[in-house]
């Protein structure tokens, strides 16, 4: 077949002109044409699984969910491709395990159910929460009309239309001028008695706590480069140097490094079920090496969903990760990183598979037109299915186990079934030959999730946590040296483990770093009194002090 532009409407003419004049006979024209559109159909689809990588690479992952409705089908047509050749024995095996509306079928999202408003309806727009500050505007009637024009007497107040419309205070960069008190004797006895200063992080230092919570707001939870941070001030009619804000976020992160060391200290002496990792790359700038940076790794470790532990390294080396689990002995939940094996093989560290990581290689080949790989979509879809119903009906550990046992294990082994059916099919090199080469060597540890209810059938609580800060990465681009990128670490363990504990980052940093200012304070005396979970304490303390 003749190749040309399928992008010029010129050349396609052209080209049917040319074509039909060569094949008079109309069977042969047809033929003719029916190629080139298989051609443009395969062009389709290569442009489009290309573009779809690349906005995944570009958006750090989107969502690898489907509709329920889509995962359905797609489970069906594999159950018959994995009974193919069998005599039927009854119902399907996992008929009950589709998702109900409105709950997740693909393991993302809940899909919205027919009775339920569309989000975006604005003839059902939700109240806003009761929790949020109010403030009462008064709207007067004016004067003109106060007055009834029949009797001439002034109107009275019946009652009022009322209507609730968000806004925004805008935040406000200002001087705050310290007056210290002096006293002394009049008689000029015991010299002279000064007020106590302002508690800083730094003495002498011109920067309010008030600045440095900001800071770390920006950097750590918003991830914005210090360039930017420069602007937004600048915006609000203050002129900072880059170098001062830089410093002064520093020295922020500095004061963290007591409570982060207090975090760790308190998750190895409370741990009691299971650890997931992960971990991302961070650029590093190194003047010792010739590309003067270097590819560092920032280690995520969340312990029993309650404390978060990142620690960094200098290269991907095993040991780092070896270090980052330390001396635990229990569940551990992870990627397929080789670096881990040695420690499996041990027995002191049980490996928990996980389930997303397993889905994205059928995520990539559905995007490359693979229908082989909707298939094992849906198969795996009826695994989160089981999850969103054990979570929609708040079933207990046990409760979540015996679902497991009898929706899940059929579930999986209609879904090995699949794989023995499918697997000779596949290029071992291609997206989807690399995703069953996957569920064969990690099958053991992909089903370790029907051993214990408490087990989560993905890792996706520590790639939450890492998530913002791949993002982030593309804003601030590396760190400065290893030390900041340390100092980094420091601030994401505080930062993520207050939000493990449900609690407002920023609200905990104002609580958190006037007490880091007035005084020294140890490891183990920030881990008696600084972590979230002080913090929690205070706030129930002030509610219920307000209440009554």
């Amino acid at each position: 077949m003749r190749q040309f532009d399928l992008t010029d409407p010129a050349q396609l003419r052209a080209w049917l002109a040319a074509t039909r004049a060569r094949y008079p006979d109309i069977e042969r024209f047809d033929e003719a044409v029916s190629d080139v559109m298989a051609h443009v159909g395969r062009e389709y689809l290569k442009v489009s699984a290309a573009l779809k990588a690349k906005g995944r690479g570009q958006r750090g992952g989107g969502s690898e969910a489907y509709g329920s409705q889509e995962t359905i089908q797609w489970a069906e047509r594999a159950e018959e491709r994995a009974n193919e050749g069998e005599s039927p024995e009854g119902e399907s095996p996992d008929a009950e395990a589709a998702p109900e509306p409105g709950s997740t079928g693909g393991g993302g999202e809940p899909s919205p159910s027919p009775e339920e408003p569309a989000p975006g309806n604005r003839g059902h727009r939700q109240p806003f929460p009761a929790s949020w500050p109010r403030e009462r505007v008064d709207v007067p009637v004016p004067d003109e009309l106060r007055v009834c024009p029949v009797c001439g007497k002034d109107k009275v107040c019946i009652g009022h239309d009322t209507s609730e419309i968000l806004a925004i205070k805008p935040a406000e960069v200002y001087v705050k001028q310290v007056f210290r008190e002096k006293l002394a004797c009049e008689d000029g006895h015991a010299g002279v008695t000064t007020a106590p200063p302002v508690p800083r992080l730094v003495q002498q230092s011109s920067c309010d706590l008030s600045i440095s919570v900001d800071l770390l707001d920006r950097k750590l939870c918003q991830h914005l480069p210090i360039h930017r941070v420069v602007d937004l001030y600048a915006h609000r009619g203050c002129a900072v140097a880059e170098k001062t804000l830089e410093r002064w976020y520093h020295d922020s992160l500095r004061a963290l490094h007591v409570v982060a060391c207090a975090i760790r200290a308190e998750a190895r002496a409370k741990l009691r079920f299971m650890l997931n990792i992960d971990d991302t790359s961070i650029p590093i700038l190194d003047r010792e090496t010739p590309e003067g940076r270097v590819i560092g790794h920032l280690w995520l470790v969340v312990g029993d969903q309650r404390f978060v532990a990142a620690t960094v390294s200098k290269d991907w080396k095993k040991e780092h990760a070896i270090a980052a689990l330390g001396d635990w002995r229990g569940y551990v939940q992870c990627d397929a990183y080789r670096g881990f094996d040695a420690i499996f093989r041990k027995g002191t560290m049980v490996e928990v598979g996980c389930w997303a990581h397993a889905r994205r290689y059928f995520v990539k080949a559905k995007d490359r037109g693979d229908k082989l790989a909707e298939e094992a979509l849906g198969l795996i879809g009826r695994l989160y299915a089981v999850e969103a119903d054990a979570t929609r009906r708040e079933l207990d550990a046990e409760g979540r186990l015996a679902l497991r046992r009898d929706r899940s294990r059929r579930a999986l082994d209609l879904l090995w079934k699949w794989q023995a059916k499918v697997g000779a099919r596949a290029r071992p090199k291609s997206p989807l030959g690399k995703g069953l080469t996957y569920l064969t060597n990690q099958r053991k540890a992909l089903e370790r999730f029907l051993e214990d209810g408490r087990l989560p059938i993905d890792n996706m609580v520590v790639e939450r946590e890492m998530r913002p800060v791949a993002l982030g990465r593309k804003n601030w681009l590396f760190a400065g040296s290893f030390e900041a990128a340390e100092r980094l670490a420091d601030g994401l363990t505080v930062i993520a483990t207050a939000r493990m504990h449900g609690v407002d980052p920023v609200a905990y940093l104002a609580w958190l770093l006037p007490q880091l200012a007035r005084r020294e304070w140890s490891v183990e005396a920030a881990r008696t009194h600084l972590l979230p979970a002080h913090f929690q304490q205070a706030l129930e303390q002030s509610k219920a002090d307000a209440a009554g």
